[in-house]
């Protein structure tokens, strides 16, 4: 389930977000608390995959999350020059 939705994210922003290369998804359930109590986490890296009628896709390949670097581009959005 996790691999499907990261194809379909890589693959819907494939063209439009060329710098979006890796995703992180935490799988959270909920008790009838509403507290969190499981959440399994996978991470995904995004690769192109052609097939044979020479159709470009991107696809979500497995990594270890803590494989994949943190970074906010935002921060450097921000960024105020004094």
């Amino acid at each position: 389930m996790m691999q499907q939705l990261a194809d379909g994210i890589f693959n819907e922003l494939y063209e439009s977000c060329p710098k979006f290369v890796a995703l992180v998804i935490d799988q959270r359930t909920l008790d009838e608390h509403c507290t969190t109590v499981d959440v399994p986490r996978s991470g995904f890296l995004r690769a192109r995959q052609t097939d044979i009628c020479g159709r470009t896709k991107a696809v979500g390949v497995p990594i270890e999350p803590h494989m994949i670097k943190h970074y906010e581009p935002c921060s450097e959005i921000l960024a105020v020059d004094v």
